[in-house]
């Protein structure tokens, strides 16, 4: 098991990327009247913040359309078009930490419900883009395998109900909890993924 604490600030989100969530993906640049609000919720948000990736490998086996791994066996559309074949499948757990929900609450219930919207959506993307800081650097470190796509739980047909194995998986090394019945994780910036990896060709290299 692996895991790292990410210093916020040397998380790089994408301006088009950020632009996009807030809702001004048709507009060349943040409208002037919005730039200071999405501005103090970055720094907000740079201030409460406290980034977290863990991650563990587990050797895996594909057979009749399922694949198999630490006990768990996985199957379906998402699974065979990213999953199926890996010799070697990570689950990660990212999370930005409860400060981040206190902040966004604290906003809303003062009826400040733009800072809130705001701080939400950058929030959304940093703890996407602190997973993706730790994904491009093991696939550096691995250069003998190709990683596919990441899938998480609850997309297409890959059961909400993994977040409950992959939160026990990591019990003990972050504070994040599943609320029972619906799956949700808290903090609700937090994010679960399956990675898995292949050989690599030779020639690919």
């Amino acid at each position: 098991m692996s895991k790292v604490e990410l210093d916020p600030r040397e998380i790089e989100i994408p301006k088009n990327v950020l632009k996009a969530r807030l809702g001004f993906g048709r507009v060349r640049e943040i409208p002037p009247a919005f730039e200071k609000y999405v501005r103090e919720a970055y720094e907000e948000l740079l201030e409460v913040a406290t980034p977290v990736v863990l991650w563990e490998d587990f050797e895996a086996k594909s057979e009749g359309g399922k694949i198999s791994f630490d006990g768990l066996e996985l199957s379906g559309k998402l699974v065979e078009a990213h999953l199926l074949g890996s010799k070697l499948v990570t689950v990660f757990l990212a999370t930005l930490g409860e400060g981040v929900d206190e902040k966004i609450e604290e906003h809303f219930a003062r009826g400040e419900d733009l800072m809130g919207f705001f701080l939400d959506g950058i929030a959304s993307e940093m703890v996407e883009y602190a997973l993706r800081r730790v994904d491009a650097t093991l696939r550096i470190q691995r250069p003998h395998l190709l990683g596919g796509f990441k899938v998480s739980p609850g997309y297409v047909d890959l059961p909400l109900e993994l977040n409950e194995r992959i939160v026990k998986m990591f019990e003990g090394q972050v504070d994040v909890r599943v609320v029972q019945g619906s799956y949700v994780l808290v903090p609700r910036k937090t994010i679960t993924a399956f990675l898995g990896w292949r050989e690599r060709d030779a020639k690919e290299i």
